[in-house]
């Protein structure tokens, strides 16, 4: 499937104010707080329901796109940098 297609699934499944591959979205969600070298994702959905992270998993599944969870990214460590994209 292509990106299109999958960020229009995303979008379908939260809304489209809450699914994005615009590169100023994935450029603020490419790095954390320490010195780990950024590394964009492909999207960035920020889902509100359990439901909605259901959903986002069964179609990441599928497509086998890889999820990078973050919370309120405050690691310094690297742990929320999407090194294989997703």
């Amino acid at each position: 499937m292509s990106e299109k297609n999958i960020l229009k699934e995303l979008e379908d499944i939260v809304g489209k104010d809450f699914a994005s591959n615009r590169s100023e979205d994935l450029y603020i969600y490419s790095q954390d707080p320490g010195a780990s070298i950024p590394r964009p994702a492909d999207f960035v959905v920020m889902p509100n329901t359990s439901k909605e992270v259901q959903d986002i998993m069964k179609l990441a599944n599928r497509e086998k796109v890889p999820i990078v969870p973050m919370g309120g990214g405050l690691t310094l460590s690297g742990l929320v940098i999407p090194v294989k994209g997703g």
